[in-house]
């Protein structure tokens, strides 16, 4: 329950970070890349339905709400959460209750590091889950024929996306997968909406 719950802190918590530098690529795909970037930058808030699996076959649907003032609203139910799990709160501090009773903690990555040993980059994940390089130098960068990240190299991580969808006017991914040394991730989004998008300059 301990390894769940740091997953889903992980992803819940995530800062929004700037995207890093466009990678050394053909004038086209840099092109592509380009816009593809600045247009998942305006997305401040979102909200999506999937699965979330680790690297020892448990997997559960995930509810994440994600808001433009950084706070959120996540569910995980089914067999990786051994039942039901509900996360309320913000970059500060969470709420976390589960079938265990209710935990409250405001240092979620502290507190991954004392309860397992290691921690995920908070400050990363909800840029990588909309197809963006976090903030930072990034190690490689590799796009698909239509200007999107194929694969990342960051901080550590590889994250690879299989597939993206559709959603309004952008593209999104479906199936991503994000590998460290000590943690094995897999999420497949079926279901992107409730996008909060800043205004076009």
């Amino acid at each position: 329950m301990i390894r769940t719950l740091a997953l889903l802190l992980a992803l819940a918590l995530a800062a929004c970070a700037p995207p890093g530098a466009p990678p050394r690529d053909d004038p086209n795909a840099r092109l592509q890349w380009n816009q593809h970037r600045e247009a998942l930058a305006r997305v401040l808030g979102f909200s999506l339905q999937g699965r979330l699996s680790d690297g020892f076959g448990r997997s559960g649907e995930l509810l994440w709400r994600q808001r433009a003032d950084d706070s959120f609203t996540l569910q995980l139910r089914g067999p990786l959460g051994a039942g039901a799990v509900a996360i309320d709160g913000d970059a500060d501090g969470v709420i976390v209750r589960s079938k265990d009773g209710e935990h409250r903690t405001d240092d979620p990555q502290g507190w991954m590091q004392a309860a397992l040993g290691w921690t995920l980059p908070l400050a990363d994940l909800r840029a990588w889950t909309l197809g963006l390089p976090a903030d930072g130098a990034i190690d490689r960068l590799v796009l698909d024929a239509e200007g999107r990240i194929a694969s990342l190299e960051q901080h550590g991580w590889t994250v690879h996306y299989d597939s993206y969808q559709t959603v309004g006017a952008l593209a999104l991914p479906r199936r991503l997968e994000a590998r460290s040394a000590e943690v094995h991730l897999r999420l497949l989004i079926d279901r992107w909406a409730a996008l909060d998008l800043a205004a076009a300059s």
